[in-house]
């Protein structure tokens, strides 16, 4: 992410954020501790994509401490949310990757996602970024 935006962004507007989408029921969150210390997190729901049907879920972020990286937290975080997007009765997931993230996207295809091939394009902090779409069956 940009430095620029990083270091624009508003603590009190991210929580507001949070704490609507939370409260809504429109994510769910998964928090990971190692020891006394957070870890990582993931959010999950119903897929936010148009051209998707209501039999898709979506992780929409994955967040892991670099310094927690290679030790399993990533991939318990991830299947945990595979299985409640499962038990909530989604049988498909997407998701969002930064296309220049390279480990991320490693970390997806290890995982069993493949990507589909959508790609996206933003601006953050005057920087524009692309993405492109992951995803993956929630059997096997």
């Amino acid at each position: 992410m940009p430095t620029s935006f990083l270091a624009a962004l508003s603590e009190e507007q991210r929580e507001r954020s949070w704490r609507e989408a939370l409260e809504s029921g429109r994510i769910s969150v998964a928090l990971a501790y190692s020891g006394e210390e957070l870890a990582g997190w993931v959010a999950y729901g119903k897929c936010r994509d148009t051209d998707k049907d209501a039999s898709w879920g979506e992780i929409e972020a994955i967040y892991l401490h670099p310094s927690r990286y290679g030790l399993g937290i990533g991939t318990s975080l991830m299947q945990y949310a595979r299985k409640s997007l499962s038990t909530m009765g989604y049988s498909g997931v997407s998701l969002w990757v930064l296309t220049a993230n390279v480990r991320a996207r490693k970390f997806y295809e290890l995982a069993g996602f493949s990507t589909d091939e959508n790609t996206k394009e933003f601006e953050l902090g005057g920087t524009v970024l692309g993405e492109i779409r992951y995803q993956r069956t929630l059997t096997g």
